[in-house]
């Protein structure tokens, strides 16, 4: 049993090395291609690189919309700790004027 389970093992190891070798096989109407991966696909899938450029375009524009939306975020985020700070500095001087005023 468990050298039936090695011979497969073996055969698989042997099919892949084979494939990556030889990036290009034969398989009756369809051509695989080895990626670089290692998985395979179809030579139609590779035909319609053009929809999965525009994707890949798509998903680092959409990734470069969310980092440009996070920045903003942040800075946003900054300025109004900032006025914070800036208005409890103020409230505390008041504070202060109005205890020196009392003393007077």
């Amino acid at each position: 049993m468990l050298l039936l389970l090695l011979l497969k093992l073996l055969l698989l190891l042997l099919l892949h090395y084979m494939i990556m070798k030889k990036p290009e096989l034969e398989f009756g109407p369809e051509r695989f291609t080895a990626q670089s991966t290692g998985w395979l696909t179809t030579s139609r899938s590779r035909s319609g690189s053009g929809e999965r450029e525009t994707r890949l375009k798509e998903r680092e524009r959409g990734r470069e919309r969310e980092r440009e939306r996070g920045e903003r975020e942040r800075e946003r985020e900054s300025r109004d700790r900032a006025e914070e700070r800036e208005r409890e500095r103020e409230r505390e001087r008041e504070r202060e004027r109005e205890e020196y005023s009392y003393m007077r």
